[in-house]
């Protein structure tokens, strides 16, 4: 095959590859067959001849017929038959359907016509005949006379754009394996097909020779009418991303180094190097092929340099990557050839305990009181025991991208125990070992550890005892009489009751086998409470509150949550009366009475915050009434900085000093407003906006009478409401709408 043949076949072969695309791109239903598309545009062109033709004879349309004749190879001439009546001559015209020929079928006239009539009588119709053909045509005399009396010059199509691409040398290979690939355009090179080739290609390479389009020859028709030509096609070739077109617009040339890619008549050039999104690897991808001069492992090299890689290359992979070009490979082979450093997060800090700190406050009887025998604070420990170890956190590496650019790392995150009484911290290897100093009660604390000691009393706390004031835990035999006291730094444990008037404060939890009961009573504690029952008690609870069997009229705040255990009696299960809020939520079995007892219920707001806001409100009005008393005292309407400079002016300089004073304390003052404000906002945001696990649930029945809030949202119960489950999201679902039948 010669070069000009081949290049020919690869020209052909591009054209169809594109018409494919583009018509793949554009198809929206299958066509039909070539012979129907045909047929009816070739009706539809003689239909449209036939009221032109009429018009240019000066003839009736009806009068002009299509006419379709067999030939004796087998195939069908089509023609325009046209009757001509001219004085005493009648002529018979077929006419070919491109108007370029013109037949004299029959003629039939009262006397002889002489060639200069019948030429004089066509030219009257605008037919441009030669009085010699019409002569010969004519013939002698008594001779039908019959022939082609007109021809005129029918238009030859310009030569499409043809498109060469010198850039295959082995055309014997290129004739068994088209490199022609649309999907290196697009596709991911990791992706690609085992069977992908490709063209390497380097700058100043050319890689297409273009031959422009060329126009047509137009043509004229027997009535002397000028016929277009078809213009040749233009492919439409365009340079895309590393290809250039020459200025005189006929070669396409490369200006990176590459694959080259003809995709929907855009030749391009290929990246052969992929980086990861994180710019940590840089790939090379060899793609087998043809490729007259192969890239090196340094010009490999370059590549990534103009990429701006330029931390972690691997010279020896870029060789082995320019070495694959000189094998023979049967598909694409990725290497690696350039790797940045990641970052090395630091590791979180590890608290590990050595025992177990967990209190067990005791399991719930049948009647709702607590088995004491179930009971514990935490284990009892021995002084010199290791407690637990406090590994801390480390500090992360950075690292670096391929550009050169730093990663950040992330340090662990440090856990927190702080040592309490009786508690000592020694330094280990790479940790802290927390160790108790003392025989007694191993507790964690909201992140304290301590050890506490236990004060044993065998019977009641009363006359014979006094109030209690301990450091440690203090374990009661029997029960706290009315208007005694217990404190303890620790827990407190009571196998019998809290008697009216009683009153307890305990840094850990609180266990009461019995109930608690009086409406002097006051049972504080920053830890959880355990109770049989409480009765018109004032109860707080930092912790979770379990009640082995009702609430009668308490006045309870818990930061947590409040379960309220069914059991054996009357009021087994139930809150009534009084009021119960529980930042995390409430639990029980009845809500209210049958009887329409008042009850409030609050879920979502946590009391130490409205305690928080309480406390900020005081704050915030003395620090304003300081702040009005300073104002008065300066004599000013409104402190501003301007009416403090005036004021300074117009005073005296021995009074200077004082106003300074005042002016400074009011400065103080001020911040302190605008902080407490802030702080205020903060608090009673979080009023109003409850806990998003924050639950209410009744297992049977709530009664009228009820009232229940949920952050800023209350609704009073009317109507009796069963196995009721609410939270912030089925509010109105399981209340309002009940409710409001």
């Amino acid at each position: 095959m010669s070069t000009g043949k081949f290049q020919s076949l690869l020209s052909r072969t591009l054209k169809v590859f594109l018409a494919e695309e583009k018509t793949t791109e554009t198809r929206e239903a299958p066509p039909s067959t070539g012979k129907e598309e045909k047929g009816d545009s070739h009706r539809e062109f003689l239909s449209q001849q036939v009221p032109l033709l009429a018009d240019l004879l000066n003839v009736n349309a009806e009068e002009v017929s299509i006419q379709h004749r067999p030939r004796k190879d087998g195939a069908v001439s089509t023609f325009f038959l046209v009757p001509i009546q001219e004085d005493d001559c009648h002529l018979d015209l077929a006419f070919s359907p491109d108007l370029t020929q013109v037949f004299l079928l029959r003629l039939e006239t009262g006397s002889s016509i002489s060639p200069s009539r019948l030429h004089t009588l066509l030219a009257g119709r605008g037919l441009a005949c030669e009085e010699g053909t019409l002569g010969s045509i004519l013939g002698a005399e008594g001779t039908p006379p019959k022939g082609k009396i007109a021809q005129g010059v029918a238009p030859l199509p310009g030569r499409d754009e043809q498109i060469h691409f010198p850039f295959y040398p082995d055309q014997a290979a290129c004739a068994q394996t088209p490199p022609i690939f649309a999907h290196l355009a697009s596709e991911p090179l990791t992706a690609l097909p085992t069977s992908a080739r490709a063209v390497w290609a380097t700058p100043g390479q050319v890689l297409a020779e273009i031959q422009p389009a060329e126009p047509g020859i137009p043509g004229k028709d027997v009535f002397g009418r000028l016929l277009p030509a078809l213009d040749g096609l233009a492919v439409g070739m365009e340079p895309g991303p590393g290809v250039q077109k020459s200025e005189d617009g006929q070669f396409l040339e490369a200006i990176a180094h590459g694959y080259v890619y003809i995709h929907q008549q855009i030749l391009g050039i290929r990246d052969p190097l992929t980086l990861t999104e994180d710019k940590l690897c840089a790939h090379f991808t060899a793609i087998p092929g043809w490729a007259s001069s192969p890239p090196s492992g340094r010009e490999i090299l370059g590549l990534l340099s103009i990429r701006g890689v330029v931390h972690g290359l691997e010279e020896e992979n870029c060789n082995r990557a320019a070495q694959a070009f000189q094998k023979p490979s049967t598909q694409p082979v990725h290497f690696r050839v350039a790797q940045g450093r990641p970052p090395v997060h630091g590791r979180d800090g590890e608290l590990l305990f050595d025992v177990d700190c967990s209190p067990k406050p005791g399991k719930f009887n049948d009647d709702g009181s607590i088995d004491f025998r179930e009971t514990s604070f935490g284990l009892n420990v021995p002084a010199g025991i290791q407690l637990a170890r406090l590994r801390p956190a480390t500090e992360g590496l950075s690292g670096s991208t391929l550009f050169g650019e730093e990663i950040p790392a992330h340090s662990g995150t440090q856990k927190e125990l702080a040592a309490g009484p009786n508690v000592e911290i020694i330094e280990g290897d790479n940790e802290l070992i927390f160790r108790s100093l003392i025989d007694g009660r191993v507790s964690n604390q909201k992140g304290l550890l301590q050890v506490f000691e236990t004060l044993h009393f065998t019977a009641d706390i009363g006359y014979q005892t006094g109030n209690v004031d301990f450091s440690g835990d203090v374990v009661i035999g029997g029960s706290v009489l009315p208007g005694f006291s217990i404190k303890a730094e620790g827990s407190i444990a009571i196998q019998g009751q809290v008697e009216a008037g009683a009153y307890l404060e305990a840094e850990g939890d609180i266990i009461v086998c019995g109930g608690i009961v009086g409406e002097e009573t006051r049972v504080v504690s920053d830890g959880a409470i355990t109770a049989k029952f409480i009765q018109d008690a004032t109860v707080q609870a930092g912790g979770d509150l379990s009640v082995g069997s009702y609430i009668f009229n308490g006045q309870v705040r818990c930061t947590a949550r409040v379960n309220v255990n069914q059991s054996s009696g009357r009021r087994s299960g139930s809150i009534s009366g009084g009021q119960v809020v529980a930042a995390r939520g409430i639990q029980a079995s009845f809500a209210g009475s049958p009887n329409g007892t008042p009850t409030q219920l609050v879920i979502g707001i946590d009391p130490e915050v409205e305690e928080s806001l309480r406390i900020c409100q005081r704050q915030l009005a003395r620090c304003e009434e300081a702040g009005e008393r300073l104002r008065h005292q300066l004599g000013l309407e409104e402190v501003t900085l301007p009416g403090l400079k005036r004021l300074l002016h117009r005073t005296s300089s021995t009074q200077h000093d004082q106003i300074i004073l005042c002016i400074r304390q009011w400065q103080k003052l001020d911040k302190g407003i605008r902080a407490m404000r802030a702080k205020r906002a903060s608090l009673q945001k979080g009023l109003t906006h409850p806990a998003p696990d924050a639950l209410l649930t009744i297992a049977q029945t709530i009664f009228p009478g009820v009232r229940i809030q949920l952050g800023e949202q209350m609704a009073e119960i009317q109507l009796e409401l069963r196995d009721t489950r609410l939270t912030r999201d089925t509010w109105a679902e399981n209340l309002l709408l009940e409710t409001a039948a």
